[in-house]
């Protein structure tokens, strides 16, 4: 979470878990308009990309599922979520 929130103009929560399982999920949000990238894009760029990273889209939110992954596959996601939003800076 930590590593997302550094993005500029960014905000990182965490959403509700289901009680029958314990799986974190983060919610991202930004201003599409201020970034230049609507949250489709970045949904696309990351599916596209490598490693391809599957995000769900919330409305104006992406939402990263954090289940059955390897450690520090977390790390690769955020530098991921930098590197899209270091091309519109």
């Amino acid at each position: 979470r930590k590593d997302l929130l550094r993005i500029p103009g960014v905000s990182v929560e965490y959403a509700p878990h289901d009680r029958t399982r314990k799986v974190q999920r983060l919610v991202m949000k930004w201003d599409e308009a201020a970034k230049g990238l609507t949250v489709r894009e970045v949904e696309k760029q990351l599916m596209d990309g490598e490693p391809r990273i599957a995000a769900t889209r919330q409305g104006p939110s992406l939402m990263f599922t954090l289940f059955m992954n390897d450690a520090g596959d977390e790390k690769i996601a955020a530098r991921r979520m930098r590197e899209i939003f270091s091309r519109r800076a």
